[in-house]
């Protein structure tokens, strides 16, 4: 029986060639009666508005909205080769075919797409492979055994189809439109644009904070044995006052002689604090983002080499902290290999159980399981990639270790017919924070009140028992402004409101950076000018659908119609860009006045940006001076301008010649020929070191 396996990436092709005895042909895998064939993520995009109508190159209002009848897909550019073997492939006629692309939306979604461009439309005799652990031998061969009809998984498809169908309509229109009116390049993006409100409302409340002074008053009570501890004065639950004058006189009255107090109350909890799960992609890129200072794509990066390159890591794009209970073999072994190679983190550490919940848990398991390592580090990791995976061991060291306890004690102190406190907390039993060597280590949290008082110890006492009050001390404390979003807490808001997915959330945010939307100033993520204009004028309009629509409130209820209904989410999503483009196609924008990106070479004037060029802005005095922002499928950030107008190359990128195939190589602007190069900074078979290749004309 002929069997065709179809798979996302070419390392999974490579997984189950391994287990199946498989060997390499050009393309693809073949053993037997079996082939083993593979695309490079999405071989198919969604065509671009021109290619149905070459009208639509040119940005008018008049053609807005641009919903197509019939959405068509494209090769990409730079995996036309790979596309052309699939087809080939899938042409020929087969007994079986075994869809065993990534499990999830976006997996089914690319398979269907390469399958319908191949003409394959009898999905009769298709199957699905479908797993969310580590894709051993033993996974491969067992889940081979356990095929469900691809029909099965059809709903999924449609909700990645609707999905990407959603925000080409929203993406295409919205972002012309924008732009149209403002007179500049807006970028516009459902998920991208709600993130992005976000971070500018929180930088608007830094730039408009305005601090307050707040007063505490604080005492030494002594007990009987000469033993002495700070409390506060407390009214209705407060410590912070607004007013210092009445704080003044109590503080005087206080300060005439020793006075005594009553212990009224002495409160102690025994707080039991469970490990953190596994990390999920979304955990691992704020952690390493709040302890490493590694952004969320580098983090991924990372993880994706550990897993494709040096096959030490699990699949990492996922959304699950849990494993499925089918991996308590695989896990132990997993352990028992890392115990002796980190006994310090793995010291506290418990035997595997698979009634540990937290660990093993099929009902919270997603389209894959958490990130764990799959084999010791082996040798040659960068840094970066050793870090990351430190991570994830320790994080595997740490869900198997006992609860940490905390004995949190609160007393409470009447005097002279006033409340004082004084709360101290006291780790009993480590439990798995002894494997952090420091609090930062630990998981991000939601930052807590750093104003609430605390005292470093509390002497042991009783109710009723009496101490003394002495010297009152007022100090300042005044309000201070909310900090900066990082990577991290932008990670964690996404999480939260739902807004994109494990394997998106980096490339969002990437994207509002490439957009001129944000900048990185070292960890923080700061919105810029381009950005309080884009999401100021949107809230500007009297149109109040559209303006929610791009808040992350909003977003979310999408995104939870999306998961309900993908059609009904999708015919909602066309109506409402049909029906509010009409409405807003007679509005005025404020035009934004797009900062210089660097100074012409030709004439010295100011470089502005359109939608699909840098330009010289004394182009109406005859200057023509122009780069166009796509050169060889590659688009230039304001980063590479400002490298190649000061005459120096930019960083290696990825590129691709018309026939397809990728190359990397650095631009640099050649101000004699008015062109953009390639500069080839490795030796290639096919040009010596350091030898230019003529670019695009500017």
């Amino acid at each position: 029986m002929k069997t065709l396996i179809l798979t996302e990436k070419p390392s999974v092709a490579a997984d189950f060639a391994a287990a199946l005895g498989a060997t390499r042909q050009t393309g693809y895998y073949a053993v037997g009666d079996t082939i083993i064939a593979y695309a490079i993520g999405h071989l198919l995009e969604l065509c671009d508005p021109e290619d149905y109508d070459p009208a639509y190159r040119k940005w008018t209002l008049e053609a807005l909205p641009i919903i197509p009848a019939k959405f068509r897909y494209k090769p990409r550019a730079t995996t036309t080769a790979q596309l052309k073997i699939l087809t080939r492939i899938l042409e020929e006629p087969s007994d079986r075919l075994i869809i065993a692309t990534d499990a999830g939306r976006e997996g089914e979604l690319i398979a269907r797409t390469i399958l319908a461009h191949a003409k394959v439309t009898d999905l009769s005799r298709a199957f699905r492979f479908w797993s969310s652990e580590a894709l051993t031998p033993e996974v491969i061969k067992r889940n081979l055994t356990q095929l469900k009809p691809a029909k099965d998984y059809e709903a999924l498809y449609r909700a990645g189809m609707f999905r990407q169908l959603a925000d080409w309509i929203t993406g295409y229109n919205m972002s012309r439109l924008l732009s149209l009116k403002m007179d500049a390049t807006f970028p516009f993006g459902r998920v991208q644009t709600a993130l992005l409100t976000l971070l500018v409302r929180r930088h608007r409340a830094i730039v408009g904070f305005l601090p307050r002074d707040r007063y505490q008053l604080s005492v030494t009570a002594t007990t009987k044995d000469q033993l002495a501890f700070s409390a506060f004065y407390t009214d209705g639950g407060m410590t912070l006052f607004p007013d210092r004058k009445a704080l003044d006189e109590l503080a005087s009255d206080l300060a005439r002689m020793p006075l005594p107090a009553i212990v009224q109350a002495v409160e102690t909890k025994l707080i039991r604090t469970p490990p953190p799960q596994l990390y999920n992609l979304t955990t691992l890129q704020r952690q390493a983002n709040k302890h490493l200072g590694l952004t969320a794509d580098q983090t991924l990066a990372a993880a994706q080499n550990l897993y494709e390159a040096h096959k030490c890591l699990s699949y990492p794009r996922t959304p699950s902290r849990v494993l499925a209970s089918s991996s308590v073999d695989l896990f132990t072994r997993i352990v028992d290999q890392l115990r002796p190679l980190f006994p310090d983190i793995f010291a506290p550490a418990r035997p595997v159980d698979l009634r540990n919940r937290r660990i093993f848990d099929d009902a919270k398991l997603q389209d894959h399981h958490a990130l764990i390592a799959l084999a010791p580090p082996p040798d040659g990791l960068s840094t970066k990639e050793r870090a990351v995976y430190d991570l994830v061991v320790k994080s595997m060291a740490v869900v198997l270790s006992p609860v940490s306890e905390t004995e949190a004690k609160t007393v409470t102190l009447a005097c002279v017919g006033r409340l004082f406190t004084a709360t101290a907390s006291r780790l009993v039993t480590p439990g798995w924070k002894a494997i952090y060597s420091q609090p930062k280590e630990q998981e991000p949290q939601d930052r807590e009140d750093e104003d609430a008082p605390v005292t470093e110890s509390i002497p042991p006492l009783s109710q009723g028992e009496t101490v003394t009050i002495t010297s009152p001390v007022i100090a300042t404390k005044p309000t201070r402004p909310p900090k900066p979003h990082t990577e991290a807490s932008a990670l964690a808001l996404m999480e939260k409101h739902n807004l994109g997915t494990e394997a998106t959330r980096s490339g969002i945010i990437e994207k509002l950076i490439v957009d001129s939307y944000c900048i990185r100033r070292r960890r923080d993520l700061i919105p810029t000018d381009k950005a309080e204009h884009l999401i100021a004028a949107i809230e500007s309009l009297d149109n109040p659908a559209l303006s929610r629509f791009t808040t992350p409130e909003e977003t979310e209820l999408w995104e939870n119609k999306l998961a309900a209904d993908p059609a009904t989410f999708y015919r909602d999503i066309k109506e409402f860009v049909q029906t509010n483009l009409l409405a807003l196609k007679d509005i005025e924008l404020a035009r934004y006045q797009n900062r210089a990106l660097g100074s012409c070479p030709l004439c010295g004037a100011p470089i502005r940006e359109s939608a699909k060029s840098y330009y010289c802005s004394s182009y109406a005095q005859g200057c023509k001076f122009t780069i166009w922002k796509s050169i060889a499928h590659h688009t230039l950030t304001p980063a590479d301008l400002q490298a190649l107008l000061a005459g120096k190359p930019t960083k290696p990128v990825k590129l691709a010649k018309k026939t397809g195939e990728p190359f990397t190589a650095c631009l640099v602007y050649n101000k004699a020929t008015q062109t953009v190069a390639f500069v080839y900074e490795k030796p290639t078979t096919s040009r010596p070191r350091g030898k230019k290749e003529q670019g695009a004309k500017t």
